[in-house]
């Protein structure tokens, strides 16, 4: 560590600037603000019912050893408006009124406002947010808190023997800190926090009540930040481990691999039969643990940017061909750093971005497989299997492993299940969109090549029409999967995390509870949210992830969404992964996914339904092999050629 000299002589500072932060985070609003660089956490929320009608939150702050004088203090604060309406807010600082103000919208509101130190007290302090709901024809308003900072100036003092402060000017001072227990003392400049210095030649002089009193100073130019502490206040870490040992770094161009795996080191011996299964199949196959990455692209902490900051790296400069497939093996949430008592452990982080139009911030799988250029069109197919256990991995590689061992002539391999909702709610006309692609032709107005080849049975269940009630489509559909099997399952329609249509065709429960044995269907759910995997409550799962985790039976893979979307939308992409899989290449499900969004970028209007790009994820590996002989249909050109510089 630098180390730099007191120096003496010059005027003394006689306070400091003491910043005060209060936040919680106990609400998470993917929609506030509708942009990137904000964590989209809040504290508690304030509800006004009622014209004219006002409601309040009081946050306390603790002020220690204030200076005496003529000082300003500063509060400045963030809140967030919930509804579109108009916010008008009143800020009191123990009972004095320091603030009056609007904003209006779902919008984040700062502020910093200035206000005599004397409204301030040792001890105890309450800052008041107060909102009336006084707009005209106004019946409801919401706002979130997110934070406040109190600046005040303080003391040079401490009386728990440590001090963070600040020289606030360009002169040189000297500075006398009182209130130490022992004269075994550390200084710090941490102006620059990566280039800490120690502050050597400071006096620690006795002021004979027992306590000590640091005293140097302080001649660089400009602002700096300090931290003094005695020696007893040094910190230990919870635990030292280890580097992931690697037989070359990852940053190394001597790597190579066709097939990536990154797992949760909790996983790593549930994968091992995969891994051997796709080294037999011919693959260059490295697995890598997240921790390995951390270390290496993300200074040892967890985060999706590492991972994306690995994958970019790798697929740049390690050994050609660059990596194809990429299988992340682990569950995440949005709330990694469990603010929640609810929320479950982060195996594997999601990348978390603002990519839906109507959601906000959701988890987009699609950041890691974009990783050449500047836009959002995958480069390398990308998979999860969202695990949450060993056992749970290992359900999971069992049942791609059984999978890859379907005969290609088994008879359920050659039907495709076709499942809709009714028309009610609008949002399209589901049966038409179904239709198209179970019966539809690939080369219209001509009509000589369906889409889904001649030869597979369609089994139509379509709410409303060929089937009655809710429950009648769901009673159909497990009988369906169960006894005769069912290659894919298309679904068109409204849906949510937990359930398909208002009236449930499918939900969480009756995936959880199939019978179908090794006829694993691929799960093609065009519909809204049904892919949130990112849920924080411990408890919560997707229909999808219920389907894909359920040991022995469920579904081998989902091409799930985690926002909305509109069918429209969902029909490109559909119809692009079917072309992809009979009449092109996409005999492995990960090529046959990212085809189904080129198709979408290919043919859709310009400009449109580009969030489906981000919200669209395998779960399942992305190099599964589907039950389908080479070439037995025409090879169809039907995606422009995509030359990306």
């Amino acid at each position: 560590m630098a180390e730099h000299p007191s120096s003496v002589g010059a005027a003394q500072a006689g306070y400091t600037i003491h910043i005060l932060h209060s936040e919680e985070n106990n609400h998470y609003v993917p929609s506030l603000p509708m942009a990137e660089g904000h964590d989209h956490w809040f504290g508690g929320l304030i509800t006004v019912s009622g014209h004219n009608n006002s409601a309040h939150r009081d946050i306390p702050f603790h002020v220690t050893d204030p200076a005496a004088g003529v000082h300003n203090a500063t509060l400045t604060l963030q809140l967030g408006g919930n509804m579109n309406a108009v916010h008008h807010l009143r800020v009191y600082v123990n009972d004095v009124l320091i603030h009056d103000d609007a904003w209006h919208g779902r919008t984040l509101y700062r502020t910093s406002i200035t206000f005599p130190q004397p409204n301030l007290q040792a001890g105890s302090n309450a800052v008041r947010l107060e909102f009336v709901n006084d707009a005209s024809d106004q019946r409801i308003d919401q706002i979130y808190v997110d934070w406040l900072e109190l600046a005040y100036a303080r003391r040079l003092a401490t009386d728990e023997d440590h001090l963070e402060f600040a020289k606030e000017d360009p002169a040189p001072r000297t500075f006398q800190i009182e209130g130490f227990s022992s004269s075994q003392l550390e200084l710090y400049d941490i102006t620059t926090p990566d280039a800490t210095a120690r502050i050597v030649g400071w006096r620690a002089v006795a002021t004979g009540d027992g306590h000590y009193r640091l005293e140097f100073g302080e001649t660089h130019a400009g602002s700096r930040r300090y931290w003094a502490q005695t020696t007893a206040q040094r910190k230990k870490p919870l635990a030292i481990q280890p580097k992931a040992s690697m037989a070359r770094p990852l940053a190394s161009p001597e790597n190579g691999a066709d097939y990536l795996v990154i797992y949760h080191p909790d996983f790593s011996s549930a994968i091992e039969p995969l891994l051997a299964h796709r080294s037999a199949q011919g693959y260059r196959v490295m697995a890598v643990s997240t921790q390995a990455v951390y270390d290496e692209f993300g200074y040892g902490m967890m985060s999706a940017e590492a991972i994306r900051d690995f994958l970019v790296y790798a697929y740049a400069h390690w050994q050609r061909p660059a990596p194809s497939f990429v299988l992340l093996v682990g569950d995440g949430t949005y709330d990694p750093r469990r603010y929640l008592s609810s929320s479950g452990d982060t195996y594997l982080p999601p990348f978390l971005a603002v990519v839906d139009p109507t959601l906000g911030e959701t988890a987009t799988d699609n950041r890691f497989a974009a990783v050449a250029g500047d836009d959002i069109l995958p480069d390398i197919h990308v998979g999860r299997l969202p695990a949450n256990s060993p056992a749970e991995t290992t359900a999971m590689v069992n049942k791609i492993l059984t999978y890859e061992r379907t005969p290609i002539d088994a008879d359920w391999t050659k039907r495709i299940l076709f499942v809709t909702d009714n028309l009610e709610g609008g949002g399209g006309n589901f049966y038409e969109l179904s239709d198209a692609i179970a019966d539809g032709y690939v080369d219209p107005p001509a009509n000589t090549t369906r889409l889904i080849p001649d030869d597979y049975q369609r089994t139509k269940l379509y709410l409303d029409r060929t089937c009655v009630s809710g429950a009648d489509c769901r009673q159909k559909m497990a009988q369906a999967l169960n006894n005769q099997g069912a290659l894919f399952v298309s679904y068109i329609g409204h849906g949510t995390k937990t359930f398909w249509a208002q009236e449930k065709i499918w939900d969480v429960t009756a995936a959880s509870q199939m019978q179908n044995g090794d006829k694993l269907p691929i799960m093609l759910p065009m519909t809204c949210n049904e892919g949130y995997f990112h849920e924080a409550n411990r408890t919560a799962q997707s229909t999808s992830e219920a389907a894909v985790r359920l040991p022995d039976h469920g579904a081998v893979a989902s091409w799930a969404p985690t926002g909305y979307g509109l069918s429209q939308g969902h029909d490109y992409l559909e119809r692009g992964f079917f072309l992809s899989v009979f009449h092109g290449s996409g005999q492995r499900i990960g090529p046959a996914t990212t085809a189904g969004k080129l198709y979408l970028i290919a043919n859709a209007p310009s400009g449109t339904y580009i969030d489906l790009i981000d919200t669209f994820l395998l779960m399942g590996d992305p190099a599964l092999q589907l039950p389908l002989a080479a070439a037995t249909y025409p090879q169809q050109l039907y995606l422009p050629i995509i030359v990306k510089e």
